[in-house]
């Protein structure tokens, strides 16, 4: 056993997903995290029991067993985050626009947010205030898929993505980012 078949499960699970998908079948996020999790599991028993047959003494295979039990571990202790301390629905902040000090600095700036699919999940146009540029969104939170990216758009600009962390959307005070027309 070597250490790159600590990426099986990950690989397994990507096959089985595209292939779903090929056919027309989308599947949850939670949905495909339970695949990684099973086949984590599946893979720690397997690696348990070799390392009981075999021995402990392949450093390598111990470390791949120890792999996948983290793998378990990491997606529970992701589940019960979110069971535990759910995410409020609502995202606040403010946009500080560095390459424009106008007046209208503001015109036209929007952003929203994204999931891991690059959806839009933001239910409002999300325009900003055009004083400050303080926004407000809320969206509907998804077991196991919470926004991955703020995205923010502007007239004659590409669009920059910030990636989201789960403290970025459970603080109540809002955050701030810079922006930049490129």
């Amino acid at each position: 056993m070597t250490l790159e078949g600590l990426n099986l499960p990950i690989e397994v699970t990507r096959q089985l997903t595209d292939g779903l998908a090929s056919v027309g079948i989308q599947l949850p996020l939670f949905v495909t995290q339970l695949f990684l999790l099973i086949l984590s599991f599946t893979a720690l028993i397997h690696g348990i029991r070799r390392l009981r047959r075999e021995g402990a003494s392949d450093l390598p295979a111990l470390l791949l067993t120890v792999g996948f039990g983290l793998f378990v571990v990491g997606v529970m202790f992701a589940w019960g985050e979110e069971l535990l301390y759910p995410l409020p629905g609502q995202l606040s902040g403010r946009v500080d626009r560095i390459d424009r000090q106008d007046v209208d600095r503001f015109e036209g700036l929007r952003v929203q947010l994204l999931n891991g699919s690059g959806e839009k999940v933001s239910r409002e146009a999300g325009i900003l205030d055009s004083r400050n540029g303080l926004f407000a969104l809320s969206y509907e939170p998804v077991f196991a898929d919470p926004p991955q990216t703020l995205r923010v758009t502007a007239p004659g600009c590409q669009a920059v993505d910030h990636h989201l962390q789960r403290s970025d959307l459970r603080q109540q005070s809002g955050f701030t980012i810079t922006y930049r027309c490129q």
